[in-house]
């Protein structure tokens, strides 16, 4: 009774994170500003890539665990505690260094508040509730921050367009 008392509150978690990220991508990309290619833009920040990346991953979980033949429990640890460390990057990344100088007011200040703060809280809470807490593959968990960051500092210097 328990374990289905806490995997429905899994599901509920699960909807809610799909939700929180796609609304917040949609949002940003529907209020910015300028051509289709200043538009997609916004695909190349770090922020957006995460949410993305929580919303569909998380719906693949959702899925597996709806229908058992697609359910692999060693991969979905896997996806699920990278799509956990990836966001909070996120979150890290903008409280303590973007904060401060990014403060979006109105329905992007609403997206902003999704992205940065609801969805990685809720993954967090997701990561943690009912299950037996796995720390694997650190390296492999920060490879994808790291080269993100390698990868828009090139990018910058060369463009001179820093995500």
């Amino acid at each position: 009774m328990i374990k289905s008392k806490i995997r429905v509150y899994q599901m509920i978690l699960q909807v809610l994170i799909i939700l929180c990220a796609l609304t917040g991508v949609g949002i940003e990309y529907i209020f910015s500003t300028g051509t289709i290619l200043q538009r997609m833009q916004i695909f190349s920040y770090y922020t957006i890539q995460t949410n993305l990346f929580a919303g569909f991953g998380i719906g693949y979980i959702l899925l597996a665990g709806l229908y058992p033949a697609i359910y692999s429990r060693k991969y979905m640890e896997i996806i699920s505690l990278s799509l956990t460390v990836w966001i909070f990057v996120t979150f890290a990344g903008y409280h303590f260094l973007l904060s401060d100088i990014w403060f979006p007011s109105g329905i992007r200040g609403v997206a902003n508040i999704i992205l940065h703060y609801a969805t990685p809280g809720l993954l967090v809470l997701h990561y943690f509730s009912g299950r037996k807490v796995l720390f694997k593959g650190g390296f492999f968990l920060v490879l994808y921050p790291f080269l993100y960051f390698i990868f828009s500092q090139i990018r910058g210097q060369v463009s001179g367009f820093y995500p």
